[in-house]
């Protein structure tokens, strides 16, 4: 998950998705559908393109800057400018941004689009940048794993008539949207509620061990309680990790069994002070179909395989 500080909002313009012809109607109105492609550790890219040359973009619900790699800014010879700092787990600082001509996902373009520079290292080798909420929050956004499919809507709907995948009984969640488009839901893990911030830009689902502690009355003596090693954030900085064996994770009646739950020490670069007590990342997520409803502020999810 990468916590970015937001840039002024005329740095981040991106054309609005065009209205339905008639505002009311409840059809939904597609503005793109773009193939999934899957890194090694499960987090989702999607085909771009910037000034003309195809990228690779991670999905990072959990980001809030689009970006692009320091080394094919370089290669396009982007125009430069200073920005605000934007600090990343693992202490990574950028404030560094590249002008596109133009920016293009499927048939949604925007031109003259300002994107974060990020170094190369902290990306993964098969990610040229990253589309965050800037972009994002435009639209519905819809991962449909099950047929390796992202697709973008117009947000001009009737409330709730979203859910056309399935006949079957969905989830309907409300959500909070901070100013950096951090999507926050209420989960309930093991039958606790709690708090958890959907990112699709996080390989893991990350916990802090002090908050899991807490919360479940874990001790650090518990033979369930597994040290599985170190692990990188940003492939940068290092911390201790451990597992336990949760049973489920609810939202709103849609379970996911025995969920992988990363606990990390509460001092390290993957601690969220003031924040969620959960990050949802991309090996929970890949188990449901999500649709986020950012202008009606709700998340709906199935299982990922509903019909």
């Amino acid at each position: 998950m990468k916590r970015l500080i937001v840039l002024a909002a005329a740095m981040l313009a991106w054309p609005a998705c065009a209205l339905a012809q008639n505002p009311q109607a409840c059809t939904l109105q597609q503005a793109a559908s773009l193939p999934i492609t899957t890194d090694p550790d499960g987090r989702v890219t999607v085909p771009a393109s910037v000034d003309g040359r195809a990228v690779h973009l991670l999905v990072d619900t959990g980001g809030t800057i689009t970006a692009i790699d320091s080394s094919i800014a370089d290669e396009l010879k982007m125009p430069r400018m200073r920005g605000p700092s934007q600090v990343m787990a693992g202490n990574v600082v950028m404030n560094e941004m590249a002008v596109a001509e133009k920016l293009q996902l499927g048939q949604q373009r925007a031109a003259g689009f300002t994107l974060l520079v990020m170094p190369t290292q902290t990306l993964s080798p098969n990610d040229d940048g990253l589309v965050g909420g800037s972009v994002l929050s435009k639209y519905d956004v819809e991962f449909d794993f099950a047929h390796a499919r992202f697709n973008l809507f117009s947000q001009e709907h009737c409330p709730g008539a979203v859910v056309y995948w399935t006949k079957s009984a969905y989830a309907a969640v409300p959500m909070q949207i901070d100013r950096e488009w951090h999507i926050t839901v209420p989960v309930m893990l093991n039958g606790k509620p709690i708090t958890a911030v959907i990112d699709s830009g996080a390989a893991e689902s990350i916990m802090p061990l002090e908050v899991a502690r807490q919360l479940f009355g874990i001790d650090m003596k518990d033979p369930k309680l597994k040290s599985i090693g170190a692990a990188a954030m940003n492939n940068v900085s290092r911390t201790a990790i451990f597992r336990y064996p949760f049973s489920s994770i609810t939202l709103e009646g849609v379970t996911v069994n025995n969920p992988e739950i990363d606990l990390v020490p509460q001092n390290s670069m993957f601690s969220m002070p003031g924040g969620p007590q959960l990050v949802l990342g991309i090996g929970i997520l890949r188990q449901l179909h999500v649709y986020i409803a950012y202008k009606e502020q709700v998340l709906y999810v199935t299982p990922a395989e509903a019909q």
